[in-house]
């Protein structure tokens, strides 16, 4: 068994549960005690960690996470466990249940996940996490994917990446919501490859005003409180690219566009543009 202990980065899985944050220019980082065990096809880490606050933007470093993370090979297919208790020093005590499959078969790109959340505090907890995904090489290097997600309406992220996913312009997120997913890759030039990917986003449970975390810029929005019954959040269009600029150095360079949908209090198309430069 390796023991880790101080100040360290951990990313599990596809990053929806732990992970670092590699597009913050602070990344992300844990304090606290890890213990792995290596075995033949398995490896099975215990944690009890607390968030570095100072360079966690959003998380907290009252939260304490224990449990476990157990991952496994076979000749099919890939499949993590984990079982995590989450506690913000007595305000609020929960526990998330995981699982997490992925393989290649019959030329499909494959990964499966969900986790259910159960739970007191603010909110009590009662909520779940579902993921499907799967990718198709089409030849000369373009692969199409059709992609799944559902989060219900108090699910709450312990320390996801969560930028890679539910779109680049970060405006729906986590909570309460279904993501229905198009994408597309292809290489355009020695070292760089080109992105496409289409978003649908819709409620997963229809509900009146309330606090949203469909986060706006420069605020919250807020559902619609006039009784209308639409559950559409609307529909964004992701367009990036990457590269290496050097032996050493990578850029990330893309444009997001959001049109919301009658369930969004906030009726403005939004155009967002990003880049990020890596150095190794």
């Amino acid at each position: 068994a390796d023991v880790q202990f101080g100040r360290f980065e951990m990313k599990y899985g596809n990053g929806r549960i732990l992970a670092d944050n590699w597009w913050a220019d602070t990344g992300r980082t844990y304090e606290g005690l890890r213990s792995s065990m290596n075995m033949e096809g398995h490896k099975l880490d215990l944690i009890y960690v607390r968030p570095v606050l100072d360079i966690s933007p959003g998380t907290s470093n009252e939260k304490t996470i224990s449990g476990l993370y157990f991952e496994n090979s076979t000749d099919l297919f890939n499949y993590d466990a984990y079982a995590f208790d989450i506690n913000e020093d007595g305000d609020t005590d929960f526990r998330t249940y995981g699982a997490l499959l992925d393989g290649t078969n019959m030329g499909l790109a494959w990964d499966f996940e969900y986790a259910i959340q159960n739970g007191e505090g603010e909110v009590d907890r009662d909520d779940s996490m579902l993921i499907m995904n799967v990718k198709k090489d089409m030849g000369e290097g373009l692969i199409l994917g059709l992609g799944y997600e559902s989060y219900s309406e108090t699910y709450e992220m312990i320390g996801s990446l969560g930028h890679c996913y539910s779109g680049w312009a970060d405006i729906v997120r986590w909570k309460n919501y279904e993501d229905v997913i198009l994408s597309a890759s292809m290489p355009v030039m020695d070292g760089w490859k080109g992105f496409a990917e289409y978003h649908n986003f819709s409620m997963e449970t229809i509900r009146g005003s309330v606090s949203s975390p469909y986060k706006y810029k420069g605020g919250n929005a807020s559902f619609n409180s006039n009784g209308q019954a639409s559950d559409d959040l609307g529909n964004e269009i992701d367009l990036y690219i990457k590269g290496n600029l050097g032996k050493r150095t990578g850029l990330f360079l893309g444009i997001s566009r959001f049109m919301p949908g009658d369930a969004a209090d906030n009726q403005f198309n939004q155009t967002w543009m990003f880049a990020q430069i890596n150095m190794k």
